[in-house]
């Protein structure tokens, strides 16, 4: 039997005890009130999100304005115009389906050669992609990838949207090919999440009419254009791909191809105007005019979270909240924060899913936190550079390597040393009762990052002897750092 993903148990969902259970598509958005949110890892979780949004705006046409909005926010989903679409469409949805099976290419040819199912999943060895450490391995090891129907859709999913660069099998047959990254590889994702799915769905829709094909509709399963609306990037596919079943309905093995011929990339000006959870900001010397927030690893999510909004687009759904504060309510709302990062677009490095509570009231106040943190640990950088030239240990005009590697030094000494307070802070500035409550919190905020960036320069000079030359140079480097603090001391007041 082969799966259905509307009818079929595929989505894994979290209720609100907090067990986790596969459900089907139809049964997750019609009990979309029932569950908490989606469960799995994180870019399945992220990538499964924006499939069903697309359901939802196929299906319904989206709330046509703000007005339809508040209702649907009121009443819930439409369920019963979704539970008919899935219907109707239902026969475009199965997974191994001869003639179109569901995001995938019936026509990828076998030519591109056999792969593992685990060039789906990041986090598994393929080919010339090790990871540190796995119990599978490749499809020619003792011990390949295999996953059920269920996982290998969820996964599938995440693929389309998080596929690395590198060099792919060629769908015309003519040797291998280069293919461009997912839409969301390396970046931030800042996805506004309520107590419930269905909360978390209608807070991830945008007002106006959608117009876009998703996959299951479309003429062809890879384009050669951009997409035209939000359906369509949310659904967007970068490559050719064909699961391959086995006998026992596991899956083990896929075809998977690019077309060099067709650029799946999205220019980043259809991202600033589409996408829902990328923040894209204006910027004349970034390719194409837009530079778009990415996911660091050693970044703590408070701050990347508080850039969202402050550019020309910002993540639309984020940005969309200080608008509808007043229908919301005390409904308790999260901004839900989701990254995959690889290592040269390749080797799987990290990934991460984290919530913290949405500051819609105070979005500027915390981005004044996170702007002296930011300087406060740039003077840290400087002062210990200064101070290991003083010492003569590092050269008057060093190499900009070995400059890198100080500052480095310093700021990693540093934002351990006030990351665990940035959440709080931000609490705190939402609970504030008024402007000049939040000035003095971010009073308080100057003084303790300061002190952190103190602390962060002792530490890195430790290994200086205590001889007068090496204290003054110590000295000097605390001089940088009080100077930095003073004058955005004064900025403040």
């Amino acid at each position: 039997m082969q799966l259905n993903a509307a009818t079929d148990p595929w989505i894994m969902v979290s209720d609100a005890s907090g067990q986790t259970i596969e459900a089907s598509m139809a049964a997750v958005l019609a009990d979309a009130g029932q569950w908490s949110g989606l469960a799995g890892e994180p870019p399945v979780a992220a990538a499964v999100l924006r499939l069903l949004i697309a359901v939802v705006l196929d299906a319904t046409g989206g709330p046509r304005d703000d007005a339809e909005w508040e209702r649907w926010w009121n009443e819930g989903l439409p369920v019963h115009s979704i539970s008919a679409y899935l219907d109707q469409h239902r026969e475009r949805m199965h997974l191994h389906s001869t003639s179109s099976p569901f995001l995938q290419d019936a026509g990828t040819p076998d030519r591109v050669g056999v792969k593992s199912v685990a060039e789906l999943a990041p986090h598994l060895p393929t080919g010339q992609n090790p990871v540190i450490y796995s119990d599978s391995t490749d499809l020619n090891g003792p011990n390949p990838a295999r996953f059920t129907q269920a996982e290998a859709l969820r996964w599938l999913v995440a693929f389309h949207q998080f596929t690395r660069t590198g060099m792919w099998a060629n769908a015309a047959g003519s040797g291998p090919a280069s293919g461009r990254a997912g839409i969301l590889l390396d970046r931030l994702l800042a996805i506004p999440t309520g107590p419930t799915l269905a909360h978390t769905l209608i807070l991830n829709l945008p007002t106006g009419t959608a117009v876009g094909r998703p996959p299951w509709r479309a003429d062809a399963p890879v384009h050669g254009r951009p997409p035209r609306d939000v359906i369509e990037l949310l659904t967007w596919q970068t490559r050719h791909v064909k699961l391959l079943p086995d006998a026992d309905r596991m899956v083990t093995r896929l075809l998977v191809a690019v077309d060099p011929g067709i650029d799946p990339a999205v220019p980043r000006d259809v991202i600033a105007s589409l996408d829902l959870h990328i923040t894209a900001v204006e910027a004349p010397k970034a390719a194409e005019g837009w530079a778009l927030l990415g996911y660091e690893p050693n970044v703590a999510t408070w701050r990347a979270a508080t850039a969202l909004g402050a550019g020309a687009s910002g993540a639309r759904m984020v940005h969309a909240l200080a608008q509808r504060a007043e229908v919301i309510g005390k409904t308790p709302v999260c901004i839900e924060t989701v990254g995959l990062a690889v290592e040269a677009k390749s080797k799987y490095v990290s990934w991460m899913r984290e919530t913290m509570p949405v500051a819609m009231h105070t979005t500027t106040h915390m981005r004044s936190a996170v702007l002296i943190a930011e300087t406060v640990a740039d003077a840290c950088g400087s002062a210990l550079l200064t101070a290991r030239q003083d010492a003569g240990l590092v050269a008057g005009n060093p190499p900009r390597e070995q400059r890198a590697r100080v500052t480095q030094a310093a700021q990693r000494a540093f934002w351990p040393k006030v990351d665990r307070y940035g959440v709080d802070l931000s609490e705190e500035l939402e609970r504030a009762a008024d402007e000049g409550a939040r000035a003095h919190l971010l009073d308080a905020w100057l003084r303790q990052v300061a002190s952190a960036a103190h602390d962060a320069l002792d530490s890195c000079t430790t290994s200086l002897p205590p001889a007068p030359r090496y204290a003054a140079a110590r000295a000097r480097g605390h001089r940088i750092i009080r100077g930095t603090v003073r004058d955005l001391a004064q900025e403040c007041a």
